[in-house]
């Protein structure tokens, strides 16, 4: 995450999952769910840039809503 450990638990808290601060600025954030839509959805809910390392399946997840998104923002 591309934000503070102390703001990303401030949103979450700590039953979703476990933050890693890495330095002041950035954590590893580590979640916990049953499907890739909903770990998608924490992660634009928490309102700052961040980074999917893994697993792969939630990387595409995340590109696909992103364009879905992108196009749904277009004007036509």
């Amino acid at each position: 995450m591309h934000a503070p450990a102390d703001a990303v638990t401030a949103r979450l808290g700590t039953a979703v999952g476990d933050v890693e601060p890495l330095d002041d600025g950035t954590c590893r954030l580590h979640l916990h769910a049953d499907t890739l839509e909903y770990l998608a959805f924490r992660l634009v809910q928490l309102g700052c840039d961040f980074t999917v390392h893994e697993p792969p399946q939630l990387r595409d997840h995340v590109l696909a809503l992103g364009g879905r998104l992108t196009r749904a923002g277009s004007p036509r």
